[in-house]
């Protein structure tokens, strides 16, 4: 009987959700390295005194 007759396995919800989570995960990561680029780069004018 070919897999995708079956009902989805509940293993294969858990998959994506932990598919899911990772990638919220990266995206919020990124976006934190982003802010703190940002306030690196302001920290190192008000430095510079400009």
């Amino acid at each position: 009987m070919p897999f995708f007759v079956l009902p989805p396995h509940p293993y294969f919800i858990y998959l994506l959700l932990i598919n899911y989570i990772i990638l919220y995960i990266s995206i919020n990561a990124e976006r934190k390295s982003k802010v703190d680029d940002n306030t690196a780069r302001m920290q190192s004018i008000k430095q510079l005194g400009v």
